[in-house]
């Protein structure tokens, strides 16, 4: 399945073409995760590698690398959530630049018919994903969901960042911003659309952040070596923002490399997941987000070193009618 694919069709321009299949392999080497940038440039300099997921996720279903040889609880959890949060999210980013791209270099003054809708149908498909159904907030089962949507709806409960419709905050925020890009696609109003487009890409480091904490709490006393699937849920969360965070907040960024990253003979999470609380606070506020959108929990709370507590400083989120269609399938 992670080779050839399953249930996703390559669009065909006629008959003639090749029947081919959509994989999570050939996104993950895909020429257009360039398209990515400033981010995918950042990854391929972190790992030192331009392929660094396909690498780790083919080493680990091979049985080699750092993860081949753990349990079967961990390998699991490298291969399905590198390939939702590192392969399929980085292709969320490189269509969200995509499409302002697009817009950016449109002729207004041609004859030439232009389709701008496509790719941001393909951002909120890779943004939500086809199995939250159609109910506002998407599934009432929070395992249903593959993507971001679904895991920061999963986070959203234990982060006390619910919205009172009963679904992710930071989800309500970007079913806005979906809708409001393809208003300003239709419009060709490529500067706010731009604008639009990183609150999208800051929206969807919320959950990566959250499920980096949540795990920081749940490692906090483990021994390096334990088979525990949640070392590595932490690693690969921790790993889908550690290179990004590096380009704004380098100190943020070696803390949670620190406390993070599995290492042999190592404590893991030494420095408490406190600390990396204040991490990850300190490099929302660095990156214009703000601390208070990832939440807290009684464990630890990323705003404690800013004079107030997420608790007291979580803002109302007005409901939006509707949710985003989507038919990404893998």
């Amino acid at each position: 399945m992670y080779s050839y694919g399953r249930n996703s069709p390559v669009q065909r321009d006629s008959e003639n073409d090749p029947y081919e299949l959509h994989s999570i392999g050939k996104f993950a080497t895909a020429s257009s995760r360039r398209n990515a940038d400033p981010w995918y440039s950042s990854f391929v300099e972190y790992y030192n590698d331009p392929n660094y997921a396909d690498t780790t996720i083919r080493n680990t279903l091979d049985g080699t690398g750092k993860w081949g040889p753990k349990s079967t609880a961990q390998r699991s959890a490298v291969i399905a959530e590198m390939s939702s949060f590192h392969v399929l999210f980085l292709h969320l980013i490189a269509q969200i630049n995509d499409a302002v791209n697009s817009c950016n270099g449109v002729d207004v003054d041609a004859d030439d018919e232009y389709d701008l809708t496509h790719p941001w149908d393909e951002v909120a498909a890779l943004v939500i994903g086809s199995l939250e159904g159609g109910k506002e907030g998407g599934s009432s089962d929070t395992q249903d969901g593959q993507l971001i949507w679904g895991l920061a709806n999963q986070r959203a409960f234990e982060f006390q960042t619910l919205s009172k419709e009963g679904y992710a905050n930071v989800n309500s925020d970007v079913e806005d911003h979906l809708f409001a890009g393809k208003g300003e696609l239709d419009a060709l109003d490529c500067a706010n659309l731009e604008r639009t487009a990183t609150r999208i890409k800051n929206g969807v480091l919320v959950p990566l952040m959250q499920s980096t904490l949540r795990y920081a709490i749940e490692n906090e006393q483990l021994d390096s070596s334990s088979p525990s699937a949640n070392l590595a849920l932490g690693e690969v969360y921790a790993l889908a923002i550690i290179p990004i965070i590096q380009t704004f907040d380098p100190a943020s960024a070696d803390i949670l490399q620190e406390n993070m990253v599995v290492e042999s003979g190592i404590e893991v999470v030494r420095e408490g997941s406190q600390v990396v609380a204040n991490a990850l606070g300190t490099a929302a506020i660095a990156n214009g987000m703000g601390c208070e959108l990832i939440g807290y929990t009684s464990q630890a709370d990323p705003c404690r070193n800013y004079g107030r507590s997420s608790a007291s400083t979580l803002r109302p989120v007005l409901s939006l009618i509707g949710i985003v269609g989507a038919w990404f399938i893998l």
